[in-house]
């Protein structure tokens, strides 16, 4: 089995996107006789069969449709290779990857990173998808310049080869769908919630395993009416009247914005921020004005909590 080069799988896609050996050498502007050459060669060098005539159609057989993934991979790496060159040469840092999760990237991020891109207006930023769990392991291979992420696990913070720092706490939030009885409260005791329509979330960081053991600590039992995939959506059940929730703060601000009650929960609920930088790199200006940013965010709101 040889090595198959870029040139190859380009012809490989092209014709798999195009639906036929003519159409995809169009798309490459090469002609048919090069675009059968390639793939032959292709086939020959993997040693499998990638497409069959049937009734007068070329049709991808089953090793080429699993092939399909892997190349897909490799077009959108070589991608990002050329945008990050093209940034280069235009004397910008170029594209800076963040590895952060649901909550923060739909919450936090979008106004720290609109503020951000005003200042560095040649620049660009990407969000990588991650969770507690991940995000560490995606900065320590590279996949991403810097990560963002609440409650790590220890184990996941000691990812070798990369740099954790941790931001000022904040506390946990109690958000009330519209018309709740306990918003008439200034701060929600855990005992509050005992019995009331509770709308929980999973997740692999700390944070839903604090809230859990909180409530097994306080000998409360709410009634759970959904067990969420994160705590985004564990907000819109709250807005859409099913219950209640104990979510972060930035996710308590989006609530309170569209007039719904959310109060600080008693006792104290921690919900811990770090940044995610790999050992030995020198940081982009880019990625150290978004370190410094994120910094300046969570303790001046670290500094409104503490006074209420």
């Amino acid at each position: 089995m040889h090595r198959p080069n870029t040139r190859q799988l380009e012809a490989f896609r092209a014709v798999l996107l195009a639906g036929g050996m003519s159409a995809g050498a169009k798309l490459l502007n090469i002609t048919q006789p090069a675009a059968s050459r390639l793939i032959r060669d292709l086939e020959a060098g993997l040693g499998l069969s990638l497409f069959e005539r049937r009734n007068g159609r070329l049709v991808v057989t089953h090793e080429g449709r699993h092939l399909q993934a892997a190349v897909e991979r490799h077009v959108a790496t070589l991608d990002e290779v050329m945008e990050t060159a093209r940034g280069l040469r235009a004397s910008r840092a170029g594209q800076l990857r963040i590895a952060a999760g649901a909550s923060l990237s739909l919450q936090l991020l979008p106004g720290v990173l609109a503020e951000l891109l005003r200042k560095f207006p040649r620049d660009s930023v990407r969000i990588v998808n991650a969770t507690a769990r991940t995000v560490a392991g995606l900065v320590a291979r590279g996949e991403a310049d810097i990560g963002f992420a609440a409650d790590v696990a220890a184990d996941a913070a000691a990812t070798p080869g990369v740099e954790v720092t941790h931001l000022p706490g904040l506390d946990a939030v109690c958000a009330l769908p519209s018309g709740h009885p306990l918003a008439a409260r200034r701060r929600i005791a855990l005992e509050d919630l005992e019995g009331e329509a509770f709308v929980s979330f999973g997740g692999d960081g700390v944070f839903p395993l604090r809230i859990a053991s909180a409530f097994q600590a306080a000998r409360v039992t709410p009634r759970i009416r959904m067990v969420a995939s994160n705590a985004a959506m564990a907000a819109r059940a709250v807005a859409q009247g099913v219950g209640a929730s104990i979510l972060d703060p930035f996710t308590g601000d989006l609530l309170a914005s569209r007039g719904m009650a959310v109060r600080l929960v008693s006792p104290r609920l921690a919900y811990d921020l770090a940044l995610f930088r790999p050992f030995d790199v020198s940081p982009t200006p880019l990625a150290e004005a978004f370190a410094q940013s994120v910094a300046s965010v969570v303790a001046t709101r670290a500094g409104k909590m503490a006074g209420l």
